[in-house]
């Protein structure tokens, strides 16, 4: 498990570094709308001029593609040496740490472009907002259906798991329900698809982005960013869709979750697939309509590291994201703040979450009896089992031979804990799976595997309870 879940870290890391150099770490700037925060102005391509800013870009690039290459090699350290204390956690932070400092080599570039600027003069018309001069309205390219049939499949596979944990129906051969496991990661993704919709829906209706004083030329130009944006939203709602059916098929069939793996591998695929087409389709766009872009609003410094808009002077909520895709919110705007509040929150959550799993992986697992209980513990006393009750207790040999689904619990290199079915058996896990023996405990109400940290220390728990 630990080999598994150190691949798919690398297997993270490396297809998302590609897409933000794709994105926000361009290789020709003078192709771009906007590259490192700062939007292309003619003045730039003057010779000494052009010149300073290719240094700039060339060096946030190569810190971009160093910053992978070194963290891609730390998923690998991490998978070869499984031995490593706290690999899994060390491998989950590997990925946030990269997530993190990929964006400073582009606040960088941001900044030194900045100064550039204000070494050739260039002031910044700063609260000024976009105005279709024409009166244009704005051009509308989603169709709504095509991300609602996505949501309904969904919907359909989360109500069939729903009456299946409430056994309102029973399939032969499906021994994990009542668990709610397959309802609950259905209602995830469910949640996904559904917040897929708003999401699209108000990068659909943003207000027209005003190029040119050709209200024709704006509409056009509008309407060919929001289909290549629709496309793309529609591309990753199915295939949330796929990863949902390869889920829900892989457990109510096999009740494994190798097809979850594949389908969120194809998931994975589908996701960044739509994006290179979306990024691809707007250069080619922006390149298009470059030489018509006769109005341009420099409200470079109103874009904090070239990411974060705060703007008091522009009554909007959303605008047009400078770096990634799609738009992104005002955070001068009362609204904004509330966003930006909640994302403060999100970021601390995460980080509790990795501390938590820091800790889990630290902690080694104890068993103990005492007071007439067997009491499993770890950070806290995870299972109490009265010895009274107890029908039935057996060595369990050759452990990992055995069919084991994870329905709620850990399943981290030395830890296995939580409801778990083995072999269609349902039951309660509290072991380290890799000394391959363990006890398997029967009560009257709960069938329970447990074992401490050593093989011996296990032989020495199951001799006192026999």
């Amino acid at each position: 498990m630990g080999l598994l879940m150190n691949l798919i870290m690398i297997g993270m890391v490396l297809p998302v570094g590609l897409i933000i150099i794709a994105v926000a770490y361009p290789k020709n700037w003078k192709k771009r709308k906007v590259f490192y925060g700062i939007r292309y102005q003619d003045g730039y391509e003057r010779e000494g001029i052009s010149d300073r800013i290719d240094t700039i870009c060339a060096n946030a690039r190569k810190k971009a593609f160093l910053l992978t290459g070194v963290f891609v090699l730390i998923g690998i350290v991490l998978a070869v040496f499984q031995n490593i204390p706290l690999n899994v956690t060390f491998s989950v932070l590997n990925v946030y740490a990269y997530m993190m400092l990929m964006l400073v080599p582009y606040i960088l570039a941001n900044k030194n472009l900045k100064n550039l600027k204000r070494e050739m003069g260039l002031v910044a018309n700063a609260g000024i907002t976009y105005t279709d001069l024409s009166g244009t309205s704005t051009v509308h390219a989603l169709k709504l259906p095509a991300l609602l049939l996505p949501a309904f499949l969904v919907a359909v596979e989360f109500g069939v798991a729903l009456l299946l944990d409430l056994k309102v129906f029973c399939i032969e051969g499906y021994t994990v329900d009542g668990i709610f496991t397959l309802t609950s990661i259905t209602l995830i993704y469910l949640l996904t698809a559904l917040m897929l919709i708003p999401i699209a829906v108000i990068m659909d209706r943003q207000k027209n982005e005003v190029i040119s004083e050709n209200s024709t030329v704006n509409a056009n130009y509008n309407r060919a960013i929001k289909k290549c944006l629709a496309g793309m939203s529609v591309a990753i709602a199915w295939s949330v869709v796929v990863m949902t059916t390869g889920f829900f098929a892989g457990m109510l069939l096999f009740q494994t979750e190798l097809f979850a793996m594949i389908a969120t591998g194809v998931f994975m695929v589908i996701m960044i697939g739509a994006i290179i087409v979306y990024v691809s389709r707007v250069r080619k766009i922006n390149e298009r309509y470059k030489e018509e872009m006769s109005v341009m609003v420099d409200d470079d410094d109103k874009w904090i590291g070239g990411m974060i808009y705060y703007n008091r002077g522009d009554k909007r909520l959303t605008v047009e994201k400078r770096m990634g895709i799609g738009a992104t919110v005002n955070f001068a705007h009362p609204v904004g703040k509330v966003i930006g509040g909640l994302l403060a929150v999100t970021l601390l959550a995460t980080l509790l979450c990795l501390v938590w799993l820091g800790l889990l992986d630290a902690t080694p697992i104890r068993i103990r009896v005492e007071d007439g209980r067997v009491v499993c513990h770890q950070l806290r006393d995870e299972y109490k089992i009265e010895i009274g009750q107890i029908q039935s207790a057996e060595l369990v040999e050759n452990f990992d031979e055995r069919k084991v689904v994870r329905s709620v619990g850990s399943n981290m290199p030395g830890l296995m804990k939580g409801r778990f079915t083995i072999d269609g058996e349902p039951c309660k896990l509290f072991l380290n799976p890799d000394i391959d023996l363990c006890i398997r405990i029967e009560t009257g109400d709960e069938v329970y595997y447990v074992s401490r940290e050593t093989v011996e220390e296990t032989r020495a728990l199951y001799e006192e309870l026999k």
